[in-house]
């Protein structure tokens, strides 16, 4: 049983680096992440509007 459990957390490990990637990217920090990051830090609202589509 501890072999499995030891392989599950390796396997979690191993996503987080991943996910540490796509988060590091600039791609990432356009747009709405900017703008909701921007807002949590000024303690605001997040204003989404500008990135909404009108179809």
């Amino acid at each position: 049983m501890a072999r499995a459990y030891q392989d599950i957390i390796y396997d979690l490990l191993g996503q987080s680096d991943i996910v540490r990637r796509l988060v590091l990217t600039p791609e990432f920090w356009k747009g709405e992440q900017q703008e909701g990051a921007s807002a949590f830090l000024e303690k605001r609202k997040a204003d989404f509007r500008r990135f909404r589509q009108r179809h």
